[in-house]
């Protein structure tokens, strides 16, 4: 007892320093199965087993005797409840019937009572499997005694087994016959002679005990307290040296004392984890570089592992290994896109469509959102050089208007220099519609601008081609070119090419438009924002036309290329097509081959590379002459004749 005592004092102790309250961790009594959950009770032992081991008996002596119809009672708590639950599934596994399940209740009802014996004292009713705590089971057998049923066998399980119910005089003809489970019961050690050498003391104030000996003596101890008894009221006083060996053994079992072994079995279990932890050794298991606890502060590191399978980190999942126990098992990591948030996880779960997870898969973050964007070495590499190539075709403009009365800007028409050079501005910006964060707007003029603004340029071309030819072909006697000169050549192949142009572009605009997109799937744990083509047919037939026309300039301008002048600028315009279409044949396969931001980057180089072509090779040479070799910038240089008609 002493021992005991103790250990009590130890543990009361151990948890002050902690700041908590004494929580019961190794039980002697309880056998709920719910308490052999780790996950909701990591830290719950018990001495003894828990009931599901009683239902498995329990069933079992169902089918040694052939019951198969069999009433059950259950008390209103956890172990009623969840013990006749677990009895219901074993009975139907087995083919055994219940012919009634009844909740006792929890308030001394004689109506709900009655109607409970009823059922009990019905002919076919033989066997009836008891559920309950006595606090439950003591009313109803004071009803069942009153009624006199004693025609039944009750099955008793452990927690029955030492009601006080068995030992009332009254219901011994009704429990006749009662089959008890009992646990496993060898004696103790010496506790039978310290029980029988127990005797009351006025100094140790032990309410308990003194109540226990005043009910089991039938005598009253006289105390410090209690010295003088009441008039006229004849009691027999204990001495204190009352021996308990003198006890009926249906009053007092010295023989079995499952509950005292069972607490004997926690205390001295709590009693070795104590004196390990105390006693702590290096030796014993402890890692090198781990310390020994404390018994204020210990960790479960410190408490010895037994493992098939160390924990899955989060971020796996376990995955069972065939053939052998659910407790081994693999941690295989999360699928890509898949994360498992806390440990031993049996699934991942996959992170929503704008969301990715962390390098570890233990949790979903938001998508990194990729465009081109004007932030970016790229994105503002490009817009630099559009801007760049714009300032630049501006100043060669302003340099055409200002020299406009030279005959070198004069030749082949000047008026098509002019809109052939502001096309080549509005071709340099409309570059920076692709750079940026794709909107519905931009999305709907990108391409359409693109494809307009070219199909002018390109048709300029085509128009300067053609004039050159009218102009050189015009100078011979009774010419039929001569009906051709003038601006309204020029000016309707510019609007009836470039008016093919705008009707695909606004039929595309009109059935099936471009719109903005976010790709999550080209690129794993990117949203990509880009605009869709929407109809490609559309897309493919604006760059078909375009290239079209560019392929008709260069054959116009190739034929044209001999014929005689000084300064022929068909040669030009030659050259000038060899570069766009190279450009523009080798974008289709580029385009076709990359993704994402880097496509877009493809298309703008194209844009700027073509642009740049037609700039440098139209205009630069006549730049040249007119800026550093003005002496050239004549009309006899230019024909070798002073009265060649030059077109204005």
């Amino acid at each position: 007892m002493h021992f005991l005592c103790s250990v009590h004092q130890l543990l009361y102790k151990l948890t002050q320093s902690q700041g908590k309250t004494v929580v019961q961790q190794i039980s002697y009594g309880s056998v709920l199965a719910v308490l052999g959950d780790k996950h909701q009770f990591p830290s719950f032992l018990r001495t003894i087993s828990n009931f599901t081991v009683e239902v498995v008996g329990i069933t079992q002596l169902m089918k040694q005797f052939s019951w198969t119809w069999i009433g059950i009672l259950a008390s209103d708590n956890d172990i009623g409840r969840e013990g006749s639950q677990g009895l219901l599934q074993e009975l139907a596994k087995r083919g055994n019937c219940v012919a009634f399940l009844e909740i006792l209740p929890a308030y001394n009802s004689k109506d709900r009572l009655r109607q409970i014996v009823e059922k009990i004292k019905a002919p076919s009713i033989k066997v009836i499997i008891v559920c309950s705590t006595q606090l439950y089971l003591i009313p109803l057998m004071e009803e069942v005694t009153m009624q006199n049923v004693s025609d039944k066998v009750w099955i008793a399980p452990t927690h029955w087994g030492y009601s006080l119910v068995f030992y009332i005089k009254e219901n011994w003809k009704t429990l006749n016959g009662t089959l008890g489970f009992a646990n496993y019961n060898p004696e103790i050690p010496g506790f039978q002679e310290f029980v029988h050498n127990i005797t009351p003391s006025p100094l140790n104030n032990d309410n308990f005990l003194t109540l226990f000996w005043e009910t089991v003596f039938h005598c009253k101890l006289l105390s410090n307290n209690n010295t003088a008894m009441s008039a006229g009221k004849a009691t027999s006083f204990c001495t204190g040296t009352e021996s308990l060996k003198k006890l009926q053994t249906s009053v007092f079992k010295s023989y079995s004392f499952q509950e005292a072994l069972s607490a004997y079995n926690a205390a001295y279990a709590i009693a070795h984890g104590l004196h390990s932890l105390l006693s702590c050794d290096s030796k014993d298991g402890i890692p090198k570089n781990e310390s020994c606890a404390s018994v204020t502060n210990f960790h479960p590191w410190q408490v010895p592992r037994a493992v098939c399978s160390e924990s899955c980190v989060p971020g796996y999942r376990k995955s069972n290994r065939k053939g052998q126990p659910i407790c081994c098992f693999d941690c295989v990591p999360c699928s890509e896109g898949e994360i498992s948030n806390h440990s031993n996880s049996i699934d991942c779960t996959r992170c929503a469509d704008d969301q990715w997870p962390t390098y570890a898969q233990e949790k979903c973050i938001p998508k990194t959102i990729e465009f081109l964007s004007y932030k970016e070495p790229l994105g503002a590499s490009l817009a630099a050089v559009s801007i760049s190539c714009a300032i630049i075709t501006a100043s060669v403009l302003c340099i055409f208007i200002k020299f406009k009365d030279t005959p070198i800007v004069k030749a082949n028409n000047r008026d098509l220099s002019y809109l052939l050079l502001f096309a080549l501005i509005l071709c340099f910006l409309c570059s920076l519609l692709f750079i940026g964060y794709p909107k519905t707007e931009t999305c709907l003029l990108r391409q359409v601008a693109f494809g307009v603004i070219f199909s002018f340029s390109v048709s300029c071309i085509l128009a300067k081609t053609i004039t050159v030819i009218i102009a050189f072909n015009s100078t011979k006697p009774n010419s039929p070119m001569r009906k051709w000169i003038g601006t309204k050549t020029p000016v309707s192949v510019i609007i009836f090419c470039s008016l093919i142009q705008v009707c695909i572009c606004v039929a595309w605009l009109s059935t099936d438009p471009p719109f903005p997109n976010a790709n999550m799937v080209i690129k794993p744990g990117t949203i990509i924002m880009e605009c869709q083509e929407g109809s490609s047919t559309a897309f493919g037939c604006m760059l078909g036309y375009m290239g079209f026309l560019s392929l008709l300039s260069f054959a116009i301008a190739f034929l044209a290329r001999k014929l005689p002048a000084t300064f022929n600028e068909a040669q030009l315009i030659t050259f000038s097509m060899i570069v766009f279409v190279s450009v523009w044949a080798s974008f289709i396969p580029a385009y076709l081959s990359t993704q994402g931001t880097y496509m877009v980057a493809v298309e703008v180089f194209a844009i700027l590379a073509s642009g740049s072509g037609l700039l440098c090779s139209i205009f630069f040479p006549k730049c040249y002459i007119i800026l550093l070799n003005p002496e050239k910038n004549t009309k006899k240089h230019l024909t070798g004749k002073t009265d060649h008609n030059t077109m204005k």
